[in-house]
């Protein structure tokens, strides 16, 4: 607590554009771009990458982390908190509803800007969803995510992914629509459920009992 106290006057010596995107990184993550701090204020790219560059120089909270070329080609600076403390902080600090938006907004612009090939970032855009609130893009994000871990063998993880995706589908109404989504997350859970817990689990049975029926 006498951490976080300390850490709560240094961000009262901060001018108002830092403090906000530093509370914008920490949705974005303990590293981040400044592309997703843009997103999430919609601010002026030049204004936030100086900000951040004079952050990093004085040691403040944050320090570069490299650089990412974006799908379009261009390379944005990348940044990291100097202790996940800092970043913790930051998020609490800020309200709910600030939150929400700022994870939409970041999403959203990732969705964009990686158009088809947004499958790569599928557990990111996932996460920025869920903690929007927008539980159906999220759902969509964790069955390609679940895909993702499948293709590397990471079966736990996978099944991790496709049971999250099932638990957030129940929050929407019942819809045709909202049963294509739980069917394919059911079919991507089976494989490697039978990877982990072996054919003839019940696990396994249930799973494709419920494929079954919804088909």
């Amino acid at each position: 607590d006498s951490i976080k106290q300390m850490i709560e006057k240094q961000l009262d010596h901060l001018d108002p554009l830092q403090r906000r995107t530093l509370e914008a990184a920490s949705v974005a993550g303990v590293k981040f771009s400044t592309f997703a701090v843009v997103a999430a204020l919609k601010e002026d790219h030049a204004s936030i990458e100086a900000g951040c560059e004079e952050l990093s120089r004085q040691h403040q909270f944050i320090q570069e982390a490299g650089v990412r070329v974006l799908p379009g080609g261009e390379a944005i600076t990348r940044y990291r908190f100097i202790h996940t403390l800092y970043q913790n902080v930051l998020y609490e600090r800020s309200a709910l509803s600030r939150r929400m938006q700022f994870h939409r907004r970041i999403g959203e612009q990732l969705e964009a800007l990686y158009g088809e090939d947004a499958r790569a970032i599928a557990a990111q855009l996932a996460m920025h969803f869920e903690r929007a609130g927008s539980h159906k893009r999220a759902a969509k994000y964790l069955q390609r995510a679940a895909d993702n871990a499948i293709r590397r063998f990471a079966y736990r993880e996978a099944v991790l992914l496709s049971r999250r995706g099932l638990e957030l589908l129940l929050s929407l109404p019942d819809t045709p629509e909202r049963a294509e989504q739980e069917l394919c997350l059911n079919l991507t859970l089976g494989m490697p459920l039978i990877a982990t817990e072996g054919y003839a689990a019940a696990e396994v049975g249930a799973v494709y009992l419920r494929a079954r029926e919804l088909c």
